[in-house]
């Protein structure tokens, strides 16, 4: 009688409890740093016009169908059991950031697919894969000077139509979902430089190169009724400082005409003189300093690193900054 009454305990314990012990196992593995946890200014376009501090610290992660189980982790780090995991993170931003700024939420690597939610506002759905993105989070959903919840339903879950074909994914069996590199704010002027491309050329007897960038810019929307007297034009400034140095070798202003909607791309070339070129046994470069101006008031600032050099391919033959007869 007491064996049977033992093998009911058993079985009862097992019924209840088991399935919650096994649906409990949530293995999340903290990641190394990036660079050795070293912040990169330059990297982050950190400036005094940009603040920008990494969400590294204090995350809760949960299931989905289990919200009070909550443990807190540290970000980089990933999963791998289930195939979705909750990621959740307070940030408080200051009446000045959400009234005056643009708020940038930014993610330097997540696997692999993701909802992206502030303060229970679905605002991004990331379709899948390992490069960076940033977010522009709209001011109304933001709260002033108290906590706001960013949330991030992360599925590691290799989709055919979204990403790896089903012949290739046997490859990926055991892939680890998560946020495996840092998640960011950035907080910038409503007015601010949005994006920047470049590229250039080089003429084959080294001696002049031309920098052609194209500056994304965006700001409030003007109003068609804008008077004269407030002023649309702007100029953007670039300044290049070969090898890091104090002072500028090349400063050059383009004048800007501000129109009524909220982006504007400027496009800016610049000719360099006998310039420094790169190669692996002198790595010279060139810091790269876009100002916007506005009455004469610097109102943004964004620095890039840029090198140049020539590569030429003659047959099978690869030479670096050759230099070519006249």
């Amino acid at each position: 009688m007491a064996k049977t009454s033992l093998i009911i305990r058993i079985i009862i314990f097992s019924f209840f409890f088991i399935p919650n012990i096994f649906h409990c196992q949530m293995i999340v593995t903290p990641l190394p740093l990036n660079s050795n946890g070293i912040f990169n200014a330059v990297f982050f376009d950190q400036n005094e016009f940009h603040n920008v501090w990494l969400l590294r610290n204090d995350w809760d992660v949960y299931r989905e169908n289990d919200p009070e189980k909550k443990f807190s982790i540290s970000v980089p780090s990933v999963f791998n059991t289930g195939e979705t995991l909750i990621y959740e993170k307070k940030v408080i931003l200051t009446s000045n950031q959400v009234k005056n700024s643009q708020v940038i939420l930014g993610f330097l690597g997540l696997n692999y697919s993701a909802e992206i939610s502030i303060n229970g506002y679905l605002i991004f759905k990331y379709p899948g894969g390992s490069y960076p993105f940033e977010i522009k989070i709209p001011k109304d959903i933001l709260k002033e000077n108290t906590n706001n919840t960013v949330t991030i339903k992360v599925n590691r879950k290799l989709d055919s139509d979204n990403s790896i074909p089903s012949s290739q994914q046997f490859l990926f069996e055991n892939i680890a979902g998560g946020i495996f590199r840092d998640v960011y704010v950035k907080v910038v002027p409503e007015f601010h430089i949005s994006e920047i491309n470049s590229n250039y050329t080089i003429d084959q007897n080294l001696s002049k190169a031309v920098l052609n960038l194209n500056v994304g810019v965006e700001s409030p929307l003007l109003k068609k009724s804008t008077t004269l007297n407030q002023r649309k034009d702007f100029i953007v400034r670039i300044n290049l400082y070969p090898n890091g140095a104090a002072i500028p070798s090349i400063k050059s202003d383009f004048l800007q005409q501000r129109n009524t909607t909220s982006s504007y791309d400027a496009k800016c070339q610049v000719e360099i003189t006998n310039p420094f070129l790169w190669s692996p046994e002198t790595p010279n470069y060139y810091l790269c300093e876009i100002l916007l101006l506005r009455d004469g008031q610097v109102i943004d600032k964004s620095i890039r690193q840029i090198s140049f050099y020539l590569l030429n391919k003659d047959r099978s033959i690869f030479s670096l900054n050759p230099r070519f007869p006249s």
